[in-house]
């Protein structure tokens, strides 16, 4: 990757008539047949969890500027959804990274550009510069920030926060900017949504650029959710990653009395495609047991382990049962369901 790489981040659509209704075309969601992870993701010069610092090119920025700056890039980066070794950001007045604000008619990251509202250039890198285009002093009268007097609502304003959270990605991992994608999948669409439009309060991380960040830097916590956007990437299953659940013994005995502890693990599969997440336990994650006809008769819930990570206490006298153990899929969880496992268990006298 180019140290000094340039992203054409967000524009408005125009000044005027015409470009409300470029901005109407253009800016709406679009149905997608599958999820496919947002382009581009890059690691850059970072490493694991790298504490990366910000600060500001100037102190005298309007307070409802930095205020929306510094909650984006301190807490909607942050947010719970982005589950990922992904580098941190923090404000510092020493920060590696700058965020300006400037009366520029014409883009600062050299595109020609003079309907731009952002922009980033440094991205994949801790010196990035993202730059906030002052609409006030710029030529753009007819379009604003949300601040107050401007405005509440309308299609000539635009949030700070959608825009920086957009800025971010292509900041921190070289997300591409995704044409005609919907909201809900991304925010990494290259005109932003004005106040009122579907996606003008996405001010975090969508599901495909949460898979994005994950396939390239692996959950942070693995109890935690995955991006839900993996049902088109190589080896996808049904509805996302591929699941296994498997058991080290299918037959297990006792004597009249005595518990058995049938156990196994539960897994992502291990494919090459999938990187880091391949392999990793679904932990927090519910194994159900059938006993011949009753389902989900008992269950258990999967820890970290990397071995078995799952195991439940079944208990009879002068019997033999049949169980099935499976992980099932849940709308939402980005996760295939697994295979059932069939196992019996005896209990009797010889033992």
């Amino acid at each position: 990757m180019r140290s000094a790489r340039t992203f054409v981040a967000l524009t408005r659509s125009a000044i005027g008539a015409i470009g409300l209704a470029m901005a109407l075309s253009v800016a709406a969601p679009s149905a997608l047949l599958a999820h496919v992870p947002t382009t581009g993701a890059s690691k850059g010069s970072f490493v694991k969890d790298q504490a990366v610092t910000f600060k500001y090119a100037s102190a005298s920025y309007p307070s409802w500027l930095t205020t929306a700056v510094t909650d984006t890039l301190q807490n909607y980066y942050h947010d719970a959804n982005h589950n990922s070794h992904a580098p941190s950001l923090t404000y510092s007045s020493n920060g590696t990274a700058v965020v300006h604000y400037v009366a520029q008619t014409t883009s600062p990251c050299g595109t020609g550009s003079q309907t731009w509202l952002m922009c980033t250039t440094g991205g994949g890198s801790s010196g990035w510069d993202i730059y906030v285009r002052d609409l006030d002093n710029s030529g753009s009268s007819n379009n604003w920030w949300e601040e107050t007097p401007h405005c509440s609502a309308g299609s000539t304003c635009y949030y700070v926060h959608r825009a920086m959270i957009h800025e971010s990605g292509h900041a921190m991992l070289s997300f591409a900017d995704e044409s005609g994608w919907s909201e809900d999948d991304t925010v990494m669409n290259g005109i932003d949504p004005h106040v009122g439009a579907t996606g003008a309060t996405h001010w975090d991380y969508q599901r495909c650029d949460e898979a994005a960040s994950q396939l390239l830097w692996d959950l942070k916590n693995s109890a935690g959710e995955y991006g839900d956007c993996f049902d088109d990437i190589v080896n996808h299953g049904t509805h996302g990653l591929k699941t296994d659940l498997t058991m080290g013994t299918t037959s297990y005995s006792a004597c009249n009395g005595d518990s058995i502890i049938a156990s196994g693990r539960i897994q992502v599969h291990d494919y090459s495609s999938y990187g880091p997440l391949g392999g990793n336990p679904l932990t927090n994650r519910t194994v159900w047991v059938d006993r011949g006809s009753t389902l989900k008769f008992t269950s258990a819930i999967a820890s970290n382990a990397s071995n078995d990570n799952w195991s439940v206490t079944l208990n009879g006298s002068s019997v033999t049962y049949s169980y099935s153990a499976h992980f099932d899929y849940s709308s939402g969880s980005g996760l295939d369901a697994s295979a059932h496992v069939a196992f019996t268990a005896r209990w009797g006298t010889a033992c």
